[in-house]
């Protein structure tokens, strides 16, 4: 849904095999094996150059442009709040 730009395809990358440690390594469940919601301290914390990369991650992982014109704006989605 909405006006973006976005026309590229989707990937979905499937893991057989060792998918829970490889979750857990890449920080998206704690150590109980609930999902983590939100961002790591660090990022929070970081520099400037952090936000900027975190923005840059998100847009390319889910974010829009809408059509050029007198509104022109960028759109960035997430799961959850």
């Amino acid at each position: 849904s909405g006006g973006g730009l976005r026309r590229g395809g989707r990937y979905i990358v499937r893991v057989d095999q060792g998918g829970e440690a490889l979750a857990r390594q890449t920080g998206l469940l704690d150590l109980r094996g609930r999902p983590v919601r939100g961002l790591p301290p660090a990022v929070v914390n970081g520099s400037l150059q952090d936000a900027e990369a975190v923005m840059r991650g998100a847009f390319l992982a889910h974010g829009s442009l809408t059509e050029p014109g007198r509104s022109s704006s960028l759109e960035i989605t997430c799961p959850g709040p």
